[in-house]
């Protein structure tokens, strides 16, 4: 049996926790522990996570910088994770479906795969839908699963494949592995997995992921929003690409 473990992070006073953790005890699967790192927390954001059974860690990163921070908060939670197979990640704010963790272990029963990532409806601050899902801001060839590790890597590196609140990792072999400053670390660990060639896309959606005001983080994209945009991303793209490709040198 493929055992899991569900990580979570949380900031502040991350005022959609209650329902995040509403939606993780209706999965139609259990997982076995359940782990959060709390970033400067408030009010009863840690009184919340223990009454649903998560050993709550306080966030150690000395970073100032967002998305460094971020990508500490979950390294730090993945290493406090027991020896699992695989690592659920999720958000201080989305909605999970029921049968997300049961849909990522049954991919992850093949050990072919070291990161899974899926799709999600995406919705605004009050719980509206929008009109645009993941797969639609973060597109991915269909043949991904079947094609050629370095041509997929080739698209990586130009383009977002992977949000960590819909997917799941291989917890053995990512958890003593580093995390270079100045990523995201489901940007990173995609690029790696993808590297190995053990990167899967999955096209089902998992969870309802809020987009919240002023958002940056998440939804970074590669998005052609206006013409000066898309022609200043391709002009910066070779060079970009090219540091991207070195950062990935021995991994």
């Amino acid at each position: 049996m493929t055992t899991s473990a569900i990580v979570l992070t949380a900031h502040a006073h991350a005022p959609h926790l209650g329902q995040t953790l509403a939606s993780i005890e209706t999965q139609t699967v259990s997982s076995h522990s359940r782990v959060a790192v709390v970033d400067r927390p408030i009010g009863n954001t840690v009184d919340l996570l223990v009454e649903h059974g998560f050993t709550v860690h306080y966030s150690t990163s000395a970073a100032a910088e967002a998305t460094t921070r971020i990508a500490h908060n979950f390294r730090q939670a993945l290493r406090a994770t027991p020896a699992v197979d695989v690592v659920v990640l999720g958000d201080h704010d989305d909605i999970w479906h029921p049968t997300r963790v049961e849909r990522h272990l049954s991919i992850m029963q093949d050990p072919r795969w070291l990161m899974t990532a899926a799709d999600a409806v995406l919705i605004d601050e009050s719980g509206a839908k929008r009109a645009d899902t993941l797969r639609a801001i973060f597109p991915v060839p269909l043949d991904w699963n079947s094609a050629a590790a370095s041509r997929n890597l080739f698209y990586a590196l130009r383009h977002s494949i992977a949000t960590g609140g819909a997917s799941a990792i291989r917890r053995d072999f990512f958890v003593d592995r580093r995390l270079p400053d100045g990523w995201l670390h489901d940007r990173w660990w995609s690029l790696v997995a993808t590297k190995h060639g053990a990167m899967h896309i999955d096209d089902h959606r998992v969870i309802d992921y809020r987009v919240a005001t002023g958002q940056h983080a998440g939804l970074t994209t590669n998005r052609q929003d206006s013409p000066a945009a898309w022609l200043t991303l391709k002009a910066t793209a070779v060079p970009r690409t090219a540091r991207r490709a070195f950062a990935l040198l021995g991994e």
